[in-house]
């Protein structure tokens, strides 16, 4: 049932305002716990300052008010004060300016070497990357691109900025994608003596998730990937034949995904994804992308 107690507030001429009780009987208890009450909720100074230092190092709300609470375990804030706290934070740090403009501000002030471009009645284009590039003896990122669309010609673009980045007589021996045809198409203009191969992870998941939609089994997926696994990591031409050969008879009732594989990996992008033809690239044994979505090289 809804508490009758009523304030009737009005607001008169000079700006004053006053209050008048309409009913001042309530129908419930005052409760003993005041928790997510705005006023008493209100986070303090010091606990805006670590939201603020944990928020900047991308720490998620709900662990920021877990720290908040081992910190001060009477606090009685809640996690939507803390999202609103953290909104704030980000809206006075952008200053008034676009997530793209707040984008090129952080660039310049991290010293990141960057090229842009902005076209009349579209978006910016932005590729950059630091001055500094750890790798701790793994893979690690060059670049970072944010682009307007996912067209050829924004492909061209970025994978230009990255050729600026090497030494003309020094280029890539391989670059792995997956099978993004644009992505493909500007490779090919703008590093045409590079090798191009496709990642084996990203052609294992499309295969899965075809096979799923047509068999809804995952067990007969998971036979299937095994056998196919063993296809592409066949050290020589001979034994991914009669690797292959064997997967089309143990799977030979089902056409349709044979027809798949075949016609969509098999015919045409074998010798970019298959062990025994990519061994003879130097390719450093990056065959995959999972790293990060996109590019490697």
């Amino acid at each position: 049932m809804s508490c009758p107690f009523r304030l009737q507030a009005k607001e008169h001429v000079g700006g004053r305002w006053s209050v008048v009780v309409r009913h001042g009987i309530h129908n419930h208890d005052l409760p003993n716990y005041n928790e997510g009450r705005a006023i008493i909720a209100k986070l303090k100074p010091h606990q805006l300052s670590i939201v603020k230092e944990l928020s900047t190092s991308h720490v998620k709300p709900n662990m920021i008010m877990t720290i908040l609470k081992y910190l001060d375990p009477r606090i009685l804030t809640t996690v939507k004060h803390i999202y609103n706290a953290c909104q704030k934070l980000k809206t006075e740090t952008m200053g008034g300016r676009s997530v793209m403009q707040q984008l090129m501000k952080l660039i310049v002030d991290n010293n990141y070497v960057q090229y842009h471009r902005e076209e009349v009645g579209t978006d910016v284009d932005a590729f950059f990357r630091n001055s500094w590039c750890p790798s701790y003896w793994k893979k690690f990122a060059i670049g970072f691109a944010w682009l307007k669309d996912e067209q050829q010609g924004s492909y061209e673009w970025a994978i230009g900025c990255i050729r600026q980045l090497f030494d003309p007589e020094k280029l890539p021996f391989a670059i792995v994608t997956d099978r993004e045809l644009s992505l493909m198409n500007a490779i090919n203009v703008v590093f045409p003596t590079s090798s191009h191969l496709l990642c084996t992870r990203h052609i294992q998941k499309n295969i899965a998730n075809y096979m799923l939609k047509i068999t809804k089994n995952k067990l007969i997926v998971k036979s299937f990937i095994k056998r196919w696994q063993r296809v592409v990591e066949a050290d020589t031409i001979e034994m991914y034949r009669k690797r292959y050969r064997e997967m089309v008879k143990a799977f030979a009732r089902m056409s349709a995904v044979l027809n798949y594989v075949r016609s969509s990996w098999i015919e045409k992008y074998r010798n970019r994804f298959v062990r025994a033809y990519t061994m003879n690239v130097l390719h450093l044994g990056n065959r995959k992308t999972n790293r990060c979505y996109g590019v490697s090289i």
